[in-house]
């Protein structure tokens, strides 16, 4: 829980949807652009602001730092929760 990747200022950001049982399941990710570490993943039942906020404090709080950007796909969920963090 003390590891912190020596990572780079570019971050991504993306998430796919998965179909389990009828349902949608959000499956989000964020990985270093450098590195290509995997900083933090996320399994959600939906694609909100919040659940953004939470993916970018979790990659933070792994990387020991905030990046400079974060490209993502430009969803209103990303933007506002990426800001939120």
């Amino acid at each position: 829980k003390d590891y912190h990747p020596d990572v780079g200022d570019i971050w991504v950001a993306d998430e796919t949807v998965l179909r389990i049982d009828g349902a949608n399941v959000w499956l989000y990710d964020i990985i270093d652009e450098k590195t290509r570490f995997v900083l933090a993943s996320r399994v959600a039942l939906s694609r909100t602001t919040a659940d953004a906020k939470m993916l970018m404090e979790t990659a933070a709080e792994r990387a020991g730092k905030i990046p400079k950007v974060v490209i993502t796909d430009q969803s209103n969920s990303y933007l506002d929760g990426i800001e939120q963090a």
